[in-house]
C-alpha cells in the first residue's frame, strides 16, 4: 500500500511505494491521461529537501513534454 503524499486535482499526485516516490502527472489538452514516473534519485532528494516546490519544475516539464518521460514510465501505485 502507498502513501499519497501529495494530491492536486488535474495536476500531479506523488505517492511514496516503500522507498520509492511515484508521480503521477495529468497530462493533455483534449484528450488527457496521467503519467506516471519513477523519480530519479536527485529527483526524490529535491522533493526530501525542499518538499513538493523542489519538483515542481519536474511537474511542468512532464505536463509540457510527456513524450519525454515515456521511457519511465511505470505502474501507479493502488
Amino acid at each position: 500500500m502507498s502513501e499519497v503524499l501529495s494530491d492536486v486535482a488535474w495536476d500531479h499526485t506523488l505517492c511514496a511505494d516503500g522507498d520509492d516516490l511515484l508521480l503521477s502527472v495529468h497530462c493533455g489538452t483534449v484528450g488527457t491521461y496521467d503519467l506516471c514516473i519513477r523519480l530519479s534519485p536527485f529527483e526524490a532528494g529535491k522533493y526530501r529537501r525542499l518538499g513538493i516546490d523542489g519538483i515542481r519544475w519536474l511537474i511542468a516539464d512532464v505536463q509540457y513534454r510527456p513524450h519525454d518521460y515515456a521511457s519511465r514510465r511505470c505502474t501507479e501505485p493502488r
